[in-house]
């Protein structure tokens, strides 16, 4: 749910401030807001990141090694000068990138004199000094080999003709300007130059085993890193302080829930500052803070991932959550695909016991999901594309038998009609949550003391119903106002012409009432969108019918037993493992944006400002570690 939140001052002794601080930090409840005026003096606090920045790198830099190392024992016994580690970390980086950058010189050099051959230059320059000559290395294209004007006295010797490149060597007694050629000026030999390309790769080696036995320092590193953003958060607190009274006093804002107001005062005890309750600015926008425990806190993460709530709504968490667990079910399709997926994450979640908090619950929500698409499948039987029927006779709790008696009745019709049936199904779901959209909307402008404009919403859903109803009833062949759906629907649109703007002034009205009835189009292809539903679990089904097919077809091809089971059980493993992928992203994608853009158009607003309280995060890493 969504926390009401207080806007506090606190104001205390300059003496006390830093120790107020420190307090506060521990705390972890209260977000600091800057000073914006200009009738006060700020505390003057420069802020440096560059030590976070480095600490950071070297992170980033040790995490690119740390699956190297996991099955390497490390020797080295540990330091507990972490931040030497860091800049040996970052030393070892800049050797490792002036390797880098020799390497490719090396090899250039290499592919560029390889085609001459292996000599030794110091034959070279003895030949050159017993025959008073001078020994040149040159490259030219074959088409422009004939067409050199080399001297007739010059030795010209070719030794190799090599992608459409001759390479020759002039012998004259003197330096030669050749046109059309390039020269090969070559100051180190082919053997040298391999020699020291070995050797740069062996310093490569080293550094990077130096780096993997600095892998043992990634959670050490990363405590130091929350320890250097303790320092900087706490900088710039103290830069978001007022001092006046020439510096006597110190005095901070922000907010915090009421919840903790209680646990704020008896924080600032001691003489060391006065809590006073304080009224925003006009205009300010409150944070927003979300707690929600079990499936609600499940939901959050899928509510933040796309936007914060402004803190005037109602927490969407857990309804957008139990949606989602509908339409990704549904969408899937198959019970096989449901519990193959959950048997992973199960193995995951397992096997990383030790996970960070947010890990386990994305782990979690994995499993919710994926059990509800085993339940859906196999309620409906389909598994793996194949129809596995429930054996009769098994007991289900009495609210349950209206919802038994519905799917036993869609077991036994024909295929066209059970697409119809699921085709209406996703259609009537699609009205239902768009219905709640709308009523928590008026519950909510209710609660605001807003009375006019939310009865256009409930005409809606009237509306919605009522048409719902009228076409599905097969009255729409006779007049519209001779049916009680008709009527309904005719009297909304009456109610949406009236109140959709919200005041009685006639040009207003007149306005409001046009826009409001045109938002009859967005209603009937948002209620239409959800058909998606139907449509991607279908395309999934029918996927995994064809893969089942094909295989079929391999098995009675007639070939060797042994070749026939080999190919068919490929083309199952790698077409279901294709399917179940598809399936995933159009659950995940679709799932996600029927709540995002459907749902969310008529009772979300967003842009909400996220509560950031001033902590200790060093504490708070060192106790997610422990969980």
């Amino acid at each position: 749910m969504i926390q009401r939140m207080q806007k506090v001052l606190f104001v205390g002794p300059e003496s006390k401030k830093e120790n107020f601080l420190k307090k506060l930090q521990k705390a972890g409840v209260l977000q600091i807001d800057d000073y914006t005026g200009s009738k006060f003096n700020k505390s003057d606090n420069f802020v440096d990141t560059a030590k976070t920045d480095r600490i950071v790198q070297s992170w980033k830099l040790l995490k690119q090694y740390q699956t190297l190392a996991d099955n390497i024992m490390h020797h080295n016994n540990k330091t507990d000068d972490i931040s030497a580690v860091v800049d040996d970390v970052l030393a070892i980086e800049r050797e490792l990138g002036d390797l880098y950058d020799e390497q490719k010189s090396l090899e250039s050099k290499i592919a560029m004199i390889e085609p001459l051959g292996n000599f030794d230059l110091d034959v070279i320059r003895n030949i050159e000094n017993l025959s008073s000559s001078i020994i040149q290395f040159w490259e030219v294209s074959e088409k422009n080999y004939s067409r050199l004007d080399i001297p007739k006295k010059a030795f010209v010797i070719e030794v190799q003709n090599r992608g459409g490149r001759i390479y020759f060597i002039t012998i004259y007694h003197k330096t030669l300007q050749i046109d059309k050629t390039s020269e090969i000026v070559i100051t180190e030999s082919l053997k040298e130059l391999q020699y020291q390309l070995v050797n740069n790769e062996r310093k490569q080696s080293e550094f990077k085993n130096k780096l993997i036995d600095f892998t043992v320092y990634l959670d050490d590193i990363h405590l130091l890193y929350l320890s250097e953003l303790n320092e900087l958060n706490y900088k710039k607190a103290l830069g978001a302080m007022i001092t006046p009274l020439d510096g006597m006093l110190f005095a901070l804002q922000g907010w915090t829930s009421k919840e903790d107001l209680d646990s704020l005062r008896k924080l600032s005890g001691n003489n060391e500052a006065e809590l006073i309750e304080i009224e925003p600015d006009k205009g300010e926008k409150e944070p927003t803070l979300l707690k929600n425990k079990g499936l609600g806190e499940m939901g959050q993460d899928l509510v933040l991932f796309y936007d914060t709530p402004s803190s005037k709504e109602w927490d969407p968490s857990t309804w957008v959550f139990l949606s989602f667990i509908v339409f990704f079910a549904m969408i899937m399709g198959d019970g096989g695909y449901g519990i193959t997926l959950f048997s992973l994450l199960l193995f995951f979640r397992i096997r990383n016991r030790k996970a960070s908090a947010s890990t386990k619950r994305f782990l979690n929500m994995g499993m919710v999901l994926t059990f509800a698409t085993f339940i859906y499948g196999a309620l409906f039987d389909n598994i793996y594309g194949v129809n596995f029927f429930i054996p009769k006779g098994l007991s289900f709790p009495e609210f349950m038998l209206p919802a038994v008696e519905w799917i036993n009745n869609f077991k036994g019709l024909e295929s066209a009609q059970k697409n119809s049936a699921l085709m209406k199904t996703s259609v009537l779901i699609g009205m239902v949550h768009i219905s709640l959209s709308l009523i928590l909307k008026v519950l909510r402008d209710f609660s605001n003391r807003v009375f006019i404009k939310p009865l256009s919403n409930i005409a809606w859903i009237a509306i919605i119903w009522a048409f719902y109803f009228w076409y599905s009833s097969g009255a729409q062949t006779s007049g519209l106002l001779q049916t009680t759906p008709g009527l309904v629907l005719t009297a909304g649109l009456g109610i949406v012409f009236l109140t959709s703007a919200g005041t009685l002034h006639p040009g207003k009205l007149i306005v409001g009432g046009l826009g409001g009835i045109y938002n009859g189009v967005q209603f009937f292809s948002d209620v239409l969108s959800y058909i998606r539903i139907f449509a991607l679990g279908l395309s999934g089904s029918l996927i995994a019918v064809v893969f089942n097919d094909l295989a079929g077809m391999v098995f009675n091809s007639g070939m060797n037993i042994f070749l026939a089971g080999l190919l068919g059980a490929l083309i199952l493993i790698f077409g279901h493992l294709l399917n179940i992928g598809l399936c995933l992203m159009g659950a995940v994608i679709h799932g996600l944006r029927l709540n995002f853009l459907e749902y969310y158009r008529w009772s979300f607003d967003g842009d909400g400002r996220p509560f950031k309280p001033f902590s200790d995060l060093l504490l708070r890493g060192v106790a997610a570690k422990n969980q």
